[in-house]
């Protein structure tokens, strides 16, 4: 008898700090699934995950989704999990930005480094801004603790 994998809403309850996700579905249909972080369509790591409750949130750089309504809502903080070659929307708002096609992104990774970059410095002149998430006193050793963008 073949295994049959829990449904997604399932799989996001079971989550945990330090897993790399995918979004599936959208609208109301919107679920995680963990997946192998070494997988090209694997952009975000939980970082916290909890009730939305009034205080609750992600610190300054993180990004926020709720899925409500999956037997108790469920709210999650997200670093990206770049990989160079990666491209994003608007990084720069509280929601994950969507991984897209280069042709129609904001950003695209160019360089990824493991420590801290001080005012960018690991990221070099392909880069013009950066993400630094050492800084923001999150490390996973499978997320980059720069990434280094280049705006489209």
């Amino acid at each position: 008898m073949a295994s049959v994998l829990a449904p997604p809403a399932k799989q996001a309850a079971n989550l945990a700090e330090g897993d790399c996700v995918s979004m599936t579905g959208s609208g109301k249909e919107l679920d995680l699934a963990k997946t192998d972080c070494a997988q090209p369509a694997t952009p975000y790591v939980v970082v916290n995950k909890g009730e939305p409750r009034d205080g609750w949130g992600c610190s300054e750089g993180f990004y926020k989704l709720e899925l409500p309504n999956r037997g108790g809502n469920l709210a999650f903080c997200f670093a990206l999990n770049a990989k160079v070659g990666d491209c994003f929307d608007n990084v720069d708002g509280t929601e994950p930005p969507a991984l897209v096609d280069c042709g129609r992104a904001a950003v695209k990774v160019v360089k990824t480094a493991p420590g801290m970059s001080v005012m960018g410095s690991e990221c070099g002149e392909a880069a013009d801004r950066y993400i630094s998430y050492v800084l923001q006193g999150e490390q996973f050793s499978h997320v980059p603790g720069t990434i280094c963008l280049d705006t489209l």
